[in-house]
């Protein structure tokens, strides 16, 4: 994956950024974040994006792909780089998967991404009949379906974490109706014999731990506190520089 360097101009309609690329040529690409981006949609800062392939852009409508920012904290009065393409949270969590300490610590022995919790429901009820809960309907599903040695099954769902105040990593940026329902569907899932893992990625210089947000959104964060009391696995991923290779 090769990164290119700009400058940031402005970010609008959601998912759409302008930037000066370093020809200073002004280009208009895609931003995929429909986070808040609270704090680092600041103009005139450092960015990184990827350009589409020939082959990409038969389907897609910008040439490219905004990545991270070089936003300015006035708290530590440094810059930092951010992440916000949250799709390469779950690509750093899945190299994380795949790293030996991972595999050494939660015994994996296979990983899987994207499943339906509903399929993995409808497969458990045909082996386990008597474990049926009448009518269930999930529309959500997991970022990794892992499979371990000797041990349960455990579900991952990855956060993609941005947001950077009073010295604290926090998640959402936003109220999250579709974060709380997937964790709902989890615990729901965990009655039946999973094991259910939070897995903050820290897409931030500056954070190395993340905490629900419950100045923003308190449903979800009271879940959050739940979900640990039921022993549901939370951990944070510090930022991976090498990943976007910067300092």
């Amino acid at each position: 994956m090769q990164f290119h360097k700009g400058t940031f101009l402005k970010r609008y309609k959601r998912f759409f950024a302008d930037v000066i690329t370093s020809g200073n040529e002004p280009l208009t690409i895609h931003c995929p974040n429909t986070g808040a981006m609270t704090g680092l949609l600041q103009e005139g800062v450092e960015a990184l994006f990827t350009l589409a392939t020939p082959q990409e852009m038969k389907t897609r409508k910008t040439p490219g792909t905004l990545e991270a920012l070089r936003v300015f904290v006035e708290d530590d009065q440094k810059h930092y780089w951010v992440g916000v393409n949250t799709h390469r949270a779950n690509q750093i969590a899945q190299n994380w998967l795949e790293s030996e300490a991972a595999c050494r610590e939660f015994a994996i022995t296979s990983v899987r991404s994207e499943v339906k919790l509903q399929q993995l429901y409808n497969t458990l009820v045909k082996k386990v009949p008597e474990l049926a809960q009448g009518d269930v309907l999930m529309k959500t599903r997991v970022d990794f379906f892992v499979e371990r040695e000797n041990q349960k099954p455990l579900l991952i769902e990855v956060k993609s974490a941005t947001l950077y105040q009073d010295k604290q990593g926090f998640f959402p940026d936003a109220v999250s109706k579709r974060a709380t329902q997937q964790l709902q569907d989890m615990l729901f899932m965990q009655d039946l014999g999973f094991d259910v893992m939070i897995l903050y990625v820290s897409q931030h210089q500056a954070i190395e731990d993340v905490k629900p947000a419950e100045h923003i959104d308190k449903e979800y964060a009271a879940l959050v506190s739940h979900a640990k009391g039921k022993g549901v696995i939370v951990k944070t991923l510090t930022f991976d520089a090498g990943f976007y290779g910067v300092e």
